[in-house]
């Protein structure tokens, strides 16, 4: 379950258990852009990343340096938002072939898994 968490004093993810101690019972993923934004979601206590670029107009693939610079200073989790324009959903095929590429590529640099939203037509093809 993914749960957003729009306050830092919002609690209501959390159960007591253990003798007392408070367990997550959510993963906690954060949209991000930036290196400096990064790393204050993980001073902030998040599970995951979901690196975007460009997130002012939706979000879109983020470049590798920015997964690089990322991955040096922190081993969080990462998804990389696959998506080569702004717009709707629905690909041509030329940008399927972009958003293939872009999948292989985080793969190899160690993503632990693309994000993105796609017309069904292509989902049988990735």
């Amino acid at each position: 379950m993914v749960k957003s968490v729009s306050r830092m004093d919002d609690l209501s993810g959390l159960n007591e258990k253990d003798g007392g101690k408070y367990v997550k019972e959510y993963i906690l993923e954060a949209c991000v852009d930036s290196v400096e934004s990064a790393m204050a979601a993980v001073e902030g206590g998040a599970d995951r990343l979901e690196l975007c670029g460009n997130l002012i107009i939706g979000g879109t693939t983020p470049g590798p340096w920015l997964f690089d610079e990322i991955r040096k200073r922190s081993d969080i989790r990462i998804h990389a938002l696959i998506r080569p324009r702004f717009g709707d959903f629905c690909y041509t095929d030329a940008e399927f072939s972009m958003i293939k590429h872009a999948v292989e590529d985080f793969r190899k640099m160690g993503a632990e898994g693309p994000s993105w939203l796609i017309c069904h037509k292509f989902l049988s093809r990735l």
